[in-house]
């Protein structure tokens, strides 16, 4: 059985200020999109504060994009990154432009088919 089988269909997501040690101060959260259990999103508050002061956007504007970031790893079942966008692994001043100047940052085209895909796969039914 495919390990995307055996991962959680929903997102469980949790939104904290407790962030693992040693990560990176420009990590926002992290995703786990193959669990089979517990949570598969975690977003740090603290860090976004820090973020959304450090480039001036609306705190809701980040957390909205760093939730949207990582649930989109889990609706592609991975945790590669993108160059640059929404699923870029570090937000620059180009991201944080897309969030001020446009408002939204969305997911490619591919990336979209590739949910699409992800959700629509046939695992067989566990007995």
């Amino acid at each position: 059985e495919h390990d995307s089988c055996r991962a959680r269909r929903d997102i469980a997501l949790k939104i904290t200020d407790m962030s693992a040690p040693g990560l990176p101060e420009t990590v926002l959260g992290i995703a786990s999109p193959l669990t089979p259990t517990g949570l598969n999103v975690r977003v740090y508050t603290h860090r976004i504060r820090e973020a959304a002061l450090r480039h001036n956007r609306p705190y809701a504007s980040v957390l909205s994009y760093a939730i949207a970031h990582e649930i989109g790893h889990v609706l592609l079942r991975s945790n590669a990154h993108d160059k640059w966008g929404l699923m870029s692994s570090v937000w620059t001043e180009r991201e944080y432009a897309q969030m001020a100047d446009a408002g939204v940052m969305f997911f490619t085209g591919n990336q979209s088919k590739r949910m699409l895909m992800s959700l629509r796969m046939a695992c067989s039914v566990r007995s």
